[in-house]
């Protein structure tokens, strides 16, 4: 809690003077969040400081600067691709960057403009802005809290205030005398004298925003995995430079500009320069998919960490429930022979006819038509709720027979002492005995009592259970969740009972704690840290802004992947801190701006169906996984050494073939190269080699992206003839170039024909070694792994993780063929780091 001198101090009744509010203006500052907004080119040239850029920086130099020589220009074209890749990659993360900033400014519009302040022994109107800890404001129905203040008096005894934008809690929350009101909060009832206790950053609401802020300082995973692909890369760049140094200068003696002309290859053909703008491209892509399953992606980054998330936490109200009050008719408690429906009936008569609050809403919702409700009796007179009298009550004359009856409704206790027919202690046990047991369901009690002749005293008939139900869809969505490994968690302001009723109904569990109550002292016998709190727990009630972002936290430091759902506020710190924070459809601005993906329809099973579209983007258009996808960089990396020899194998062997043996040249009656006078700087050699490697390596990808025989997965149409174009296009070069620019000359369609066929026979074998690999990293998974599995385990309840389906059939069904791919399917983990049991 922020603690500031006046907070225990008592307020001074003339308020303060201006030389107080002077020096306590200088000591605290004024009562806004301050923004350190950093200059728009900085921060644009900063993303291009980091070792990936400086690589692409110096191919550049050396491109334009070092590469004029021996007669010849600078290469213009290596120079004008690399900067406009760097400009491109640039422009992508100072587009990412500054959505923290605009979550911050969304924030900030939720702030009060100006308020009523006692200054100098006068009320006046002043700046919010200006508040400082110790002055005395007044607080009136509708009005914004200007800052965190405690309550000094109240005509009324309490006011109601609206603390959804910092808890979530659909209904208002009384606050008395010597109660604290907060930030952003709206009362909703009554009026009161506050003294001000904290303004600016030393407020709730402040606090939130500045955690905001920093959220949007770290660096996203997908950025932190490309940048540790670059390291990889860029140290084996630097090894090949020195060896190539070495060798052709010091042992071939190369001229200057042959070998400057090599660096510059391995510094272009080594880095992923286009890395960042072909992933971010591909991700736009994914985004436009996930858009039509209603989930429009603001942060594209979020797709991959979306496919990642092995826990969701869920706001309760708005997501899991309809956030609508409504009357729980299997509970209603009868206390007479009037019907659950005719009780309905009676409050619906003491409902305000305009205007009406929350409860009103409620006990009218239950009929269809509200206009025809007052149908059949004539309104003698009503008195509306007030805080002193806590109810409602109607006087009426029935049209039918002219009996005049009166109805009221509200707290229990008020009306339990207002009836006198039929009253007993034994009815006055059970109400007290009802209320008890649906406040510790979670359930708020509505009393209804009827005076059925006008006169002789009221006599209690019912009790209404209200609460804010499920949505139909979240228990089916929430076991669909588990079944793909993600955990769901519920995260809200609401009470505890509520939390547990809720989570009782949904079947998520009902281990739900109160957040700001747990203490290392304080656990339970079967928690040793709140850490193991958090991740067995199914939800926490009683939760504020700086809790939910320390939940978050938290599970992330456990190496969890997060998604945080939320539509407020109170929301906003948290859906920055996780890895992908997803604000619902009715979200405020704040809560979008703080998102990384904002969804057009309500409930959870728009995030269900939006985990499984990323993970078949993630997965590159194959079908999605069962259990979440995480990078595993030792393996690409291992699988990308071992296919890249592989492919330098068959260049070398096909070069070796040409050049030391007469193969093709007796076979085919071509050209030989062994006594050519050029030896091996044949240009049509260079457009033999050309053409082999670039069919190979561009029909690597239909080698990973299936689990199975690369003939087992149908490519999509736009992956095929994108390779098509580009093989056509490669091989009509290779037939018919003839470009001394670049040492070049067409090779003819037969040496096209023997490359073509060259590359297809050393293509099929690229199956086995990867089956060969998956069979190795799911060896060592078994050997080594289940220590950490077990402790995945032992950490997250085991509804969580379900087996994976077998593929297989009956071997009479399954030819030999089929069984092996399906083997390479099941193994198949060459990108991702999937606990599979």
């Amino acid at each position: 809690m922020h603690v500031t001198p006046s907070r225990h101090r008592p307020a001074d009744a003339n308020g303060l003077s201006d030389e107080q509010v002077a020096d306590r203006l200088q000591k605290f500052g004024p009562n806004k969040i301050e923004q350190k907004e950093r200059s728009a080119i900085i921060q644009f040239l900063l993303f291009m400081w980091n070792p990936l850029s400086w690589i692409m920086e110096i191919a550049a130099v050396v491109s334009i600067a070092l590469s004029n020589g021996e007669g010849q220009p600078p290469d213009w074209q290596d120079f004008i691709g690399i900067l406009f890749l760097l400009i491109i990659n640039s422009v992508i993360g100072f587009v990412e960057k500054r959505r923290a900033g605009n979550a911050v400014k969304a924030l900030m519009k939720s702030l009060a403009p100006e308020c009523q302040a006692k200054r100098n022994g006068k009320w006046v109107t002043i700046d919010a802005s200006q508040l400082v800890p110790g002055d005395i404001v007044s607080i009136k129905l509708g009005n914004i809290i200007p800052a965190d203040a405690r309550i000094i008096s109240t005509p009324g005894g309490s006011i109601a205030v609206d603390q959804a934008a910092l808890t979530g809690e659909s209904l208002p929350v009384k606050k008395k005398v010597s109660d604290e009101v907060f930030s952003s909060t709206i009362c909703k009832q009554g009026e009161a004298e506050a003294i001000i206790v904290g303004t600016g950053i030393n407020t709730f609401f402040g606090r939130a925003a500045k955690i905001v802020g920093e959220a949007g300082d770290e660096a996203g995973h997908l950025q932190k995995i490309l940048a540790k692909i670059g390291n990889f890369c860029i140290c084996g760049i630097v090894i090949f430079i020195v060896a190539e140094i070495l060798v052709m200068y010091a042992g071939f003696h190369y001229s200057y500009r042959r070998g400057i002309n090599n660096i510059l290859v391995l510094l272009i053909g080594g880095i992923p320069i286009a890395m960042p703008t072909v992933l971010s491209v591909t991700l736009a892509l994914g985004a436009k998919e996930l858009s039509d399953r209603k989930a429009i992606v603001t942060r594209i980054t979020a797709i991959e960490e979306l496919a990642a998330v092995t826990i969701l936490c869920s706001d309760k109200t708005g997501t899991l429930t309809l956030n609508k009050l409504t009357i729980d008719i299997p509970t209603i408690v009868r206390y007479s022979t009037v019907s659950a429906e005719d009780i309905i009936r009676y409050a619906a008569y003491a409902c305000a006819p305009q205007n009406h609050d929350a409860i009103d809403a409620c006990v009218l919702s239950s009929f269809s038509e509200v206009n025809f409700i007052r149908d059949g009796i004539e309104v003698l007179s009503f008195i509306p709720f007030d805080p002193v009298n806590k109810r409602t009550e109607i006087t009426y004359r029935q049209l039918s027979n002219s009996i005049i009856h009166r109805v009221t409704k509200g707290m229990s206790d008020t009306v339990l002492n207002l009836c006198t027919k039929d009253k007993t202690d034994e009815q006055v046990r059970k109400l007290k005995s009802d209320v008890e047991r649906h406040a510790q369901r979670g359930f708020r009690s509505l009393a209804v009592a009827l005076d059925d002749d006008g006169g002789s005293g009221y006599k209690l008939i019912g009790l209404l259970p209200i609460m804010d139900p499920p949505r139909k869809d979240t228990s089916e969505t929430i076991k669909r969740a588990q079944e793909l490994g993600v955990q769901v968690k519920m995260i809200t302001g609401d009470q505890l009972a509520i939390a547990i009723e809720t989570g009782r109904r949904l079947g998520m569990g009902t281990t739900m704690f109160v957040y700001n109550l747990l203490r290392e002292d304080n656990l339970l016998s079967e928690y040793k840290t709140i850490d193991d709190v958090i991740v067995h727990a199914d939800g926490f009630a009683g939760v504020y802004p700086e809790h939910k972002y320390e939940i978050v936290q938290r599970l992330q430091n456990l190496g969890h992947f997060v998604a945080m759902t939320g539509d407020g506020v109170n929301d906003a710190p948290a859906l920055s801190k996780s890895n992908v924070g997803i604000a619902v459809s009715d979200a405020c601005d704040a809560a979008r701006a703080a998102s990384a993906i904002v969804l057009t329809e309500p409930g959870l099973s728009v995030i269900i169906d939006a985990i499984l579209g990323s993970r078949q983007i993630f997965q590159h258009r194959v079908q999605a996984s069962q259990t979440p996808n995480k990078w595993n960089l030792f393996e690409i990396f291992t699988y990308a050494i071992v296919y890249g020899l592989y492919m330098s194998v068959s260049t070398l062997v096909f070069f070796a073939v040409i050049v030391k043996t007469d193969f093709f040249q007796r076979t085919f009656g071509l050209e030989t190269f062994q006594q050519n006078d050029d030896g091996y700087n044949n240009p049509i050699l260079h457009t033999i080699i050309y053409l082999q490697v670039s069919t190979v390596s561009q029909a690597l990808i239909f080698i990973t992206r299936s689990r199975g025989f690369f003939f087992s997965d149908r490519p999509a149409v736009i992956l095929v003839c994108a390779f098509l174009i580009t093989q056509i296009c490669v091989t009509l070069i290779a037939v018919y170039a003839d470009w001394d620019w670049t040492n070049i000359r067409g090779c003819g369609w037969t040496w096209a024909g023997i490359v073509w066929i060259w590359n297809i026979i050393w293509f099929f074998p690229f199956d086995l070694l990867k089956f060969g690999l998956q069979a190795l990293f799911a060896k060592s998974t078994t050997v080594v792994n289940p220590f950490q599995w077990r402790r995945r385990r032992s950490i997250f309840p085991s509804p969580s993780f379900k087996v994976r389906p077998s593929t297989t059939t009956s071997g009479a069904e399954t030819t030999i063929l089929k069984r092996l791919s399906i083997v390479g399917a099941t193994y198949y983990e060459p990108y991702t780091d999937m606990p599979s049991d």
